[in-house]
């Protein structure tokens, strides 16, 4: 009677981080019979045939993890798969807008198919592919190239913002642009590129903004501190000619922020400051932007229009910064805005790095991310 692994299963599931093919176990000493056993007394899980998962562990998993595990199925059971695009994004955890249900990877055209991945049947060039992980992907720059050329403007723009953010270099990203096999390819991705934007910190930011923009609505700076009276606040998205603030808050921001009515009432405090200096505040949630960004785009256009209706100008007294950040580039676009700007009359420039703000490091797939700490303005608004 098996009451658990043979100890040579037990330890490929442990230094293959939970996943093993039925080659493996069978080269191992387990029998069909010994996997068909494991499996009904619950110390294997067959996702899908040819691999199985420790259970615990594949039923622990986030999403984009039970995806990293698929990828390492497919290249435990074919070592010449080369993760691609959202899979490859994921190995780096670099956000994307959505987790494919299939591991996502690059063969030889003359290779077969992969039970649990979606084959793209082209070689990729050895100068292209890397390891992270224990996961053979592309290049960053080369997997944001290929996702800028394929995939929706605004889902997008969620990858490259993060990977700029992360020290990307903007010329390395033109270059794997300029080896796209197609012309409409490279000619959606360098749209993608010009209006991405560092600055951004988050997967519904730069969601929003991608939505707004397909939709016509100028891009907004992003993340710009707006400094008055001794006080200061950072704003997710600013048009600064329309004195119109976006604020795009999932429901996690409270959360980890320790007492939710406490950070309920700082923000409610912070919005009536950056309304008394005239500024109109617009919110929205994941949810009025993720499946359907109408609402969102519905607020924009009100606040716009009732800004355009009163005037006004640029508050008196405030001036507005675009604060470094470690390792990263301004964009052109953006410099190119910030001097128009300044040419119109409004304040603002960029600055030094905040005192708290580090470059930011991902981590290992494979190991739980820490709680991230709180990122406070120096003197942030009563």
């Amino acid at each position: 009677m098996l009451r658990a692994l043979p100890p040579d299963a037990a330890a490929l599931l442990a230094t293959q981080h939970g996943v093993v093919t039925a080659s493996q176990l069978l080269a191992s000493g387990m029998t069909p019979r010994q996997c068909r056993v494991a499996i009904d007394r619950g110390l294997l899980f067959r996702p899908y045939r040819g691999v199985y998962v420790d259970p615990e562990a594949w039923h622990a998993a986030s999403g984009e993890v039970r995806h990293a595990m698929r990828l390492l199925a497919a290249q435990l059971v074919a070592p010449d798969a080369v993760g691609v695009e959202a899979s490859a994004a994921i190995a780096r955890r670099l956000p994307v807008r959505a987790v494919p249900e299939r591991a996502q990877v690059a063969r030889q055209p003359q290779a077969g198919r992969l039970v649990g991945a979606h084959v793209h049947r082209a070689a990729v060039p050895s100068a292209d592919v890397t390891s992270v992980d224990g996961l053979t992907v592309t290049t960053t720059a080369v997997t944001c190239a290929a996702i800028a050329s394929g995939h929706d403007f605004a889902g997008a723009l969620i990858t490259v913002d993060a990977a700029l953010r992360r020290g990307l270099g903007s010329d390395e990203l033109l270059a794997a642009v300029e080896r796209l096999p197609y012309a409409t390819r490279r000619a959606r991705a360098d749209r993608v590129i010009d209006l991405a934007d560092p600055w951004s910190e988050s997967w519904l930011e730069s969601l929003s903004r991608g939505e707004q923009i397909a939709a016509g609505v100028p891009a907004p700076l992003c993340n710009v501190t707006l400094i008055a009276d001794g006080r200061e606040a950072r704003v997710d998205h600013l048009w600064a000619e329309e004195c119109v603030i976006g604020e795009a808050d999932g429901k996690g921001k409270y959360e980890k922020q320790g007492d939710p009515a406490e950070a309920h009432w700082n923000e409610k405090r912070r919005q009536e400051w950056l309304e008394d200096l005239g500024f109109i505040v617009v919110r929205w949630a994941t949810r009025d932007v993720a499946d359907n960004p109408a609402p969102m785009l519905a607020r924009l256009a009100r606040a716009r229009s009732r800004r355009s209706v009163f005037g006004g100008g640029w508050p008196s007294g405030v001036r507005a910064e675009l604060r470094a950040l470690i390792g990263v580039r301004q964009p052109a676009r953006v410099v190119a805005e910030v001097r128009r700007l300044q040419a119109v009359g409004i304040p603002i420039d960029f600055a030094p790095p905040d005192a708290w703000r580090r470059r930011e490091e991902p981590g290992s797939l494979w190991t739980p991310a820490a709680p991230p700490k709180l990122m406070r303005s120096r003197r942030p608004a009563a």
